[in-house]
């Protein structure tokens, strides 16, 4: 499929890796073209947000034409029906009907891209917290890859769950092989990160060379955290999506 690079501002392609399908019990149709469901997250003004989030006058991003759509209508039913979330590497979002889509993060559409409790997260005042103390609601630091800035987000959702093996990147970063990592400007899975690539600090605004990457099998809580109005944050220094 085709996908969007931030980094590059080009379309390339990526590759369809799972596939999920759900019912839902709404639909959000925008401009009498695109069917969402409510949680369905949309590049809208600039920044990921949900679709129940936008309104008429927002504006979406057509990638194919490089242009900003209005959105001039929004109709909203109680009749939903199966939806479907597209994950893709490297980069993770797709076109549909002209625009710009993320895969859907939400807590129907959990997958196990997660970071360790311990790992330290950046708050939006600039200090550091441990991950296992966060909070619902707990403003973060995001970075807006359009205007290339640091920006405020809100933690929307945490879940906590176990795993049995742990990637440990550079001694320092401690995630599961789903985690998503900006590397060499796209969106990249843990597992498919080599030595070599370059991670994104958001903080300094430069890269880091990936110089060792361990697979350790043991037991480890692991924390997923969604966040909006960007769905990215930063922990122990790199930038997570």
């Amino acid at each position: 499929m085709l996908s969007y690079n931030f980094a590059t501002h080009k379309l390339e392609p990526s590759v369809i890796s799972y596939v999920q399908s759900f019912k839902v019990s709404d639909k959000y149709t925008f401009n009498n073209n695109l069917q969402v469901d409510k949680d369905e997250i949309m590049f809208i003004n600039g920044r990921w947000e949900r679709a129940y989030q936008a309104k008429v006058g927002d504006v979406l991003f057509d990638p194919l034409t490089d242009k900003n759509v209005t959105i001039t209508s929004i109709n909203i039913s109680n009749v939903g029906g199966t939806v479907y979330d597209f994950f893709g590497s490297p980069l993770n979002n797709f076109i549909a009907n002209g625009f710009l889509i993320d895969y859907d993060t939400s807590p129907s559409g959990w997958t196990q891209c997660s970071v360790y409790g311990n790992g330290l997260i950046t708050l939006a005042n600039g200090t550091e917290e441990n991950i296992n103390s966060l909070k619902v609601g707990t403003p973060v630091m995001s970075y807006n890859l359009i205007s290339r800035k640091l920006a405020v987000s809100y933690i929307t959702a945490i879940k906590y769950s176990i795993i049995n093996q742990v990637v440990i990147i550079n001694n320092n970063l401690i995630t599961d092989q789903q985690e998503v990592v900006i590397a060499n400007g796209k969106d990249t899975l843990v597992e498919n990160l080599k030595i070599g690539d370059k991670l994104f600090n958001p903080i300094t605004n430069q890269s880091i060379v990936v110089t060792s990457i361990r697979v350790v099998n043991e037991t480890t809580p692991i924390y997923d955290i969604d966040t909006a109005p960007i769905d990215d944050y930063i922990v122990n220094g790199y930038l997570i999506t």
